[in-house]
């Protein structure tokens, strides 16, 4: 999945969180450097 995409169902996935009592959620790696690839694993 892209920044992007993330970007995009960042309010979807702020509401997952909570519900499932995640307290911080954050993206690392490729992704949040802009790298990520078909291969990538997120």
């Amino acid at each position: 999945m892209t920044i992007e995409k993330i970007r995009k169902r960042k309010e979807e996935i702020l509401r997952l969180a909570e519900l499932h009592g995640v307290k911080s959620v954050k993206i690392f790696g490729s992704v949040a450097k802009g790298l990520s690839t078909k291969g990538s694993d997120v």
